[in-house]
């Protein structure tokens, strides 16, 4: 078999797996409400509503199938016909292409197929919000918030990952054999620098955080976090409401610069001891460690995922093989990409499995220091049945 064969293959056999998980999954969504569950939910959901909920997945999983349908022969058909190398060659004809260093050349072309990605997607993104979450209730994005949204998040996602890209496209461009530990130790910083900047500079631009107000959930949760010794930079509501009935909660930063962020959609939901006890449980997160344990393996993911790359990236057969008529850089990190993309998702198995235990943990975590299970088990059944 030729490498181009076996580059196919390798595309083909992800993208009917990918394809195979999805389609095994909504054949499970039928059948009536388990006797179990009808008891052990039986105040908070009917037979009624649970046909209503498997029809809602089977919509939104529908809606996936075909969208993976359509962007796998996309790329199968772009990859068959050559479109990988075609592309890369057109920008490099442009005129003003001939000023551009190698690292911004590979960045302008990454960013023409990250575009023609998007555009793909677009038509099922609007799909899924205004046509399968408002059917079944949950839609409350209007179309000039959708397009804001839209537009922010294409100018955050491009200037960020675009810093991101041209740091690492110059590493392996310039850096030989020390490449690969540079580009992940700057992306790492780069990460960490996000996570602290986020709260106050990204999250803003798309919803509204207001203080919480004074009151007795505010008093409650205040007086839990002091009793767990756990320092709070402030706690502030959110405007969920303002794209989706769906509730939430969760926390930004680290440190002593720790907020507390909770849906709006979620306090009208929900009674204090069960807001108090999903509180809890996201604070159980930090005292446990499970926010360090994440972070790490999502460092060492990403180091094992740079050191892969750095075998590929500079292979001409690679990049021959997707129809290229020169090495480059960027050239490499797509194919590599592209190809690595199936033990990148094996890798991503074990941070999945580490974060369901850490769930379980965060639920013994709350129980046993709130000192209120019941309320847990109320706010959780809750959770699950409103937003399906």
């Amino acid at each position: 078999m030729t490498l181009s064969g076996l580059v196919l293959l390798i595309l083909l056999s992800s993208s009917l797996l990918e394809f195979w998980i999805d389609a095994l999954n909504f054949s499970k969504m039928r059948g009536p409400l388990p006797d179990a569950v009808k008891s052990e939910f039986q105040e908070f959901i009917t037979d009624q509503k649970y046909s209503r909920s498997l029809a809602y997945q089977q919509r939104k999983t529908r809606n996936g199938l075909i969208q993976h349908a359509v962007m796998s022969a996309f790329l199968l058909s772009f990859f068959f016909l050559g479109g990988f190398g075609v592309s890369e060659r057109w920008v490099r004809t442009l005129s003003w292409s001939r000023s551009l260093s190698s690292e911004f050349l590979g960045l302008f072309w990454i960013a023409l197929l990250s575009g023609a990605r998007g555009l793909l997607q677009l038509p099922f993104s609007i799909y899924d919000t205004f046509v399968v979450e408002a059917e079944f209730g949950f839609n409350r994005t209007t179309p000039r918030t959708y397009l804001a949204d839209l537009v922010k998040g294409t100018l955050v996602a491009a200037i960020l990952g675009g810093i991101m890209l041209y740091a690492v496209l110059g590493f392996f461009e310039r850096a030989g054999a020390n490449a690969f530990w540079m580009a992940w130790l700057s992306l790492s910083a780069f990460q960490l620098l996000l996570a602290f900047l986020a709260p106050s500079l990204l999250l803003p631009l798309f919803n509204e955080f207001k203080p919480l107000p004074e009151g007795e959930l505010r008093t409650a949760i205040e007086l839990y976090a002091e009793r767990e010794k756990f320092l709070l930079d402030g706690i502030f509501k959110m405007d969920g409401s303002k794209r989706s009935s769906k509730a939430n909660a969760f926390f930004t930063g680290f440190g002593r610069s720790k907020r507390l962020v909770l849906f709006d959609t979620l306090i009208e939901q929900q009674s204090v001891p069960e807001l108090v006890s999903v509180v809890a449980h996201e604070m159980g997160h930090f005292q446990l460690g499970h926010i360090p344990k994440m972070l790490g393996v999502s460092i060492v993911t990403s180091g094992m995922s740079f050191w892969l790359l750095s075998f590929l990236v500079n292979s001409p057969e690679l990049t021959s093989a997707f129809g290229f008529d020169r090495l480059s850089v960027a050239a490499g990190l797509v194919c590599a990409s592209l190809i690595l993309s199936p033990a990148m998702r094996g890798l991503s198995l074990f941070a999945s499995l580490l974060s369901r235990k850490h769930e379980f943990e965060a639920d013994a975590y709350s129980a046993r220091t709130y000192g209120q299970p019941e309320s847990l088990i109320s706010a959780l059944k809750r959770l699950s049945t409103e937003s399906f």
